[in-house]
């Protein structure tokens, strides 16, 4: 499903730079419902062209969805009658508002035909008594920015709710080129993420590294994201994170361990792998081995073995 939040309102409320702005900030698509309906004269059987720009904008959506873009934002003027449901989309349509004085400021400021200005001061009577929409944000002497600030509060979690994506496994299961490769393909289809290797942030100290995670979570939310990967050791840190434990066979781990040892692979700085001696490598394949064993329960299981860290992120990131 992708998820839509159409903002609509009055000519000159503020429907396209407040669209743009909530776009920028969540990432995923956007169109201008406008764009989906210049076609004159209108239709004797669909005055407004209301019809028409719903099925451009179902084809929109479709494709879309089909690119792996999971949300879109919408601004224009939606039908008075209500917004048609869009198949394989989730529609939440938020209604901007102002006050006459505000409205008609704005609506001259834009250099639009004084001669129209009544018609568009009725319409927005109209819609603020017919209260369309999901949810109404007044704009009234607010920027741009605060504007999008209560859209984003009051359209809740439109865009989809905010995951933790945890990937953890025993040494050199390949936890942060995988976690990586899920990253890089969550930003592909549009959601703002973040990403972050646990074990980077704990100086040997558990309580550290879940202090320093929730900082950095916290942080990437102000900016916008949506999705936070984590890779490395893993600890109950945030309720509800989705886990993965990375599992791989013994040939595997050993061809993994003994390219790390080499310096190949992921350059994780200060690889504690990297130049040691075959004997030393052998000993971390055993107590990998041994370390997998410990870490069964936690998680769900994905078997990485004879797969790619594009084929494994491809199957949990379709």
């Amino acid at each position: 499903m992708v998820s839509v939040l159409w903002i609509c309102g009055p000519p000159g409320v503020g429907k396209t730079v407040v669209g743009w702005e909530v776009h920028r900030r969540n990432g995923g698509a956007y169109v201008d419902v406008d764009q989906l309906g210049i076609c004159y004269p209108d239709p004797d059987d669909d005055p407004g062209r209301y019809r028409m720009k719903a099925r451009n904008l179902a084809a929109v959506v479709a494709g879309a969805r089909a690119s792996g873009v999971r949300s879109l934002v919408v601004s224009g003027v939606a039908d008075p009658n209500g917004a048609a449901p869009i198949p394989g989309a989730t529609l939440t349509v938020c209604r901007l508002r102002a006050d006459r004085e505000v409205l008609r400021e704005r609506y001259l400021g834009r250099g639009m035909r004084p001669e129209q200005l009544d018609h568009v001061l009725r319409e927005a009577d109209e819609l603020d008594a017919r209260a369309i929409g999901d949810v109404c944000v007044d704009t009234t002497g607010l920027s741009v920015a605060e504007v999008a600030d209560r859209v984003e509060r009051a359209a809740g979690d439109w865009a989809g709710p905010e995951r933790v994506l945890w990937f953890c496994g025993t040494t050199g299961v390949g936890k942060s080129v995988v976690g990586f490769a899920v990253y890089l393909r969550l930003l592909g289809t549009g959601v703002r993420a973040g990403f972050v290797d646990a074990g980077q942030l704990g100086f040997g100290m558990e309580q550290a590294r879940a202090d320093n995670l929730a900082a950095v979570w916290r942080t990437y939310r102000e900016a916008g994201a949506r999705v936070l990967v984590v890779v490395g050791p893993y600890a109950d840190v945030f309720p509800g994170a989705t886990v993965y434990r990375l599992e791989a066979s013994r040939a595997d781990l050993v061809e993994r361990i003994r390219r790390r040892g080499r310096g190949e692979g992921w350059p994780e700085p200060g690889d504690p792998l990297a130049g040691r001696s075959e004997e030393e490598l052998d000993r971390v394949v055993e107590e990998a081995v041994a370390q997998a064993w410990r870490l069964r329960g936690i998680g769900t299981a994905v078997n990485t073995s004879g797969r790619t860290a594009e084929e494994v992120a491809a199957s949990l990131v379709p």
